[in-house]
Formats: structure tokens, sequence, C-alpha cells
């Protein structure tokens, strides 16, 4: 095995759970409901400070004391191909795919998207997903400065350890948080 790419990801959480993941490398797997509409089962993260931020502007407007909510930034180390399933990639959509057919075939039954890449890191070892999550707002135009183009704001890469997979986490740190002037 060649773990030959490394990713900076940034999570935000209460300050045990951060210092848990940071100090222990002990992962906060989600256990969300929608979580069967994304990667499944696994801790997330964010591949931006940015994405991170707004989680932390949500917790304390949601009334969460800010002293008591951190962003932590991990570096995870791994092997990119036999380690990461890249569901931006069209290719990997297809293999993903080819498995929920064979799953079908087998039982029956519809799987939404979160079980069938559970299953399918688990029958190819994978420790990481990346995937591209659609997020609109109706409150945020796009910028100005980004009309007429190609690019937008409203994508955000996510990553999703999967559960027992900390080995890949190579380094830790808490990130101050610091407000943006406006």
């Amino acid at each position: 095995m060649n773990r030959n790419s490394t990713t900076a990801c940034y999570h935000c959480n209460s300050s045990k759970k951060i210092m848990s993941l940071v100090e222990r490398r002990e992962l906060v797997i989600s256990s969300h409901e929608q979580d069967d509409f994304w990667a499944g089962a696994g801790m997330y993260f964010w591949d931006n400070m940015s994405n991170a931020r707004y989680w932390y502007d949500q917790k304390k407007k949601h009334g969460e004391n800010p002293s008591n909510i951190k962003i932590a930034k991990i570096y995870l180390t791994y092997d990119e191909e036999n380690e990461l399933l890249d569901l931006t990639d069209s290719e990997t959509i297809e293999l993903v795919e080819n498995l929920a057919q064979i799953m079908k075939n087998k039982d029956g039954k519809d799987r939404r998207i979160g079980k069938i890449i559970d299953e399918y890191c688990k029958e190819n070892n994978c420790k990481i997903v990346k995937e591209a999550g659609k997020y609109y707002s109706r409150k945020k135009p796009i910028p100005k400065i980004l009309e007429g183009t190609r690019i937008t704001p409203f994508i955000k890469i996510i990553y999703c350890l999967k559960e027992g997979n900390s080995d890949i986490i190579t380094k830790t740190e808490c990130v101050e948080y610091k407000e943006i002037e406006s």
C-alpha cells in the first residue's frame, strides 16, 4: 500500500469531542438519519475552514456557548487508489451503481446511497469517502463576481472517514476561530 495523498480537513463540534479527536484520534461517528442520503456511517469533515466556521456560527446561533465549540484541523494520509472512494469521479460512481444493482438483484431491495456506500467500503476496505454536496441557499444569491461563470459556491466537498480508520489521521490540531470582518 502506498499512502501517497494527504488531505487537510476540518470538523466543528463540542470542545469535548474535538479534544478527543485531536488528543486521542477518537472519531465522532455521525448517527444522523440523513447519513443515508450522504456517504453513510462515519465522521464527516469539510475541505475548508470556511465551511467549519459556518457550522460554528450555526451552533452559536442555536444557543451553544461559543466557549464550548471548537474546530479541528486534521490531516488524512491515504492510498488514493485503494483507500479512497471518490464520488466526484464518474467511473467510481459507476462501480457503486453496479454494486447497488448486485445488492438489489440478491434480495429485491432498493437501498439509499449511504447504505450502498457503507457496503462498498466494507467490501473494498475503503477508509474515506470524498463527495460533492449541493448546498443551495435562497437567502444567499450567487456572488456578483461569479455571475455568468461556471463557478459556484453551492457545491461543497465533504469527506467521510469510516469508523475504525483513524490510522490514516497523521496530524491533528485545534484551530482558533477568528471572526471574519465583512
